[in-house]
């Protein structure tokens, strides 16, 4: 008896330790500054923390390593020009899902991109 609850137990821990990876959760940010709005939106095995600080004439994005600044009229990621947008742009979405990058201006695509972890 007690060699088939030993069985089991195993069985049921190989079971439940091969389940396949799934994202845990989305962390969601929202900013406003001088008629602007910037939402994050990060999506990730582990729940990643996103920030976003508004400041006079952009926005600083940073999210599991990576910053992106969103200024006037473009995008910088990890202090590289990535993207151009008009100045008028003034609804920005950021999305990162493990390790992909997607950044909406006004509800175009303005950049998709894989960033390394």
């Amino acid at each position: 008896m007690k060699t088939w609850i030993l069985v089991i137990a195993l069985l049921l821990a190989c079971v439940t330790g091969c389940k396949p990876a799934t994202p845990t959760g989305s962390s969601i940010v929202t900013a406003r500054a001088n008629g602007r709005t910037v939402k994050a939106t990060v999506r990730a095995m582990v729940c990643g923390a996103v920030f976003v600080q508004p400041q006079e004439d952009r926005f600083i994005v940073s999210l599991q390593g990576h910053q992106l600044v969103i200024e006037k009229e473009r995008l910088l990621v990890d202090k590289k020009e990535a993207a151009k947008f008009p100045a008028t742009a003034t609804k920005f979405e950021v999305t990162y899902t493990d390790g992909a990058l997607t950044v909406a201006a006004d509800g175009t695509n303005v950049l998709t991109t894989t960033l390394g972890k």
